[in-house]
């Protein structure tokens, strides 16, 4: 089923008697293994890696729920205790307490923007994570057929006739095959 070069381990004795279901040919598996491996291990640094994010989110979103709680007090404190009296206080202070009101409004909002952008931007962090370990998934899955696929058996009872390369020598352990090359045939002699 693969699409890159193979090497073989094993491969039967020319002219060999077969029956029906006898190996002929068994592959290396080994890169196939290795790249599961190697997928599994990526899937797990991208785990820990979304596992770090979301503890980060976690924490700045509380940080942002802390600030916005502290200025929502301040703006409280400021409206109950309002200076809005002229015979109490200067034209100075008053104007101080009504910019400082809305200095409070102002950053309220601008928290709760910069909240939303930031779990906006994390949550797109997530899901590359999430992607990345569904690629990492379907490699694995494409790797693992490959190493359910590692042998030709024969098809059915008969001698096998090892096929000669371009370089006249026939299929041996250790040589690498391409996809679509001629292993061997094997003529059914129940005719």
């Amino acid at each position: 089923k693969t699409q890159r070069p193979q090497t073989i381990a094993w491969i039967i004795d020319q002219y060999a008697h077969v029956k029906k279901g006898d190996v002929i040919v068994r592959f290396d598996g080994v890169p196939f293994q290795l790249e599961v491996d190697a997928a599994e291990y990526e899937i797990s640094k991208l785990q820990f890696s979304k596992n770090k994010k979301q503890r980060e989110m976690d924490l700045s979103i509380e940080d942002f729920n802390n600030e916005e709680e502290v200025v929502n007090f301040e703006y409280l404190m400021a409206k109950k205790f309002n200076i809005d009296d002229p015979l109490l206080y200067t034209k100075i202070e008053m104007i101080e307490a009504s910019d400082n009101e809305e200095f409070l409004e102002a950053k309220t909002q601008h928290l709760q923007k910069m909240e939303s952008h930031y779990q906006d931007k994390s949550l797109s962090e997530v899901n590359l994570i999430d992607s990345q370990s569904e690629f990492q998934k379907s490699k694995i899955d494409v790797n693992r057929e490959n190493l359910e696929s590692l042998e030709i058996k024969a098809p059915h009872d008969g001698i096998v006739v090892l096929k000669k390369s371009w370089d006249d020598t026939i299929p041996q352990a250790g040589k690498s095959v391409f996809p679509g090359m001629k292993l061997a045939s094997l003529p059914d002699l129940s005719s």
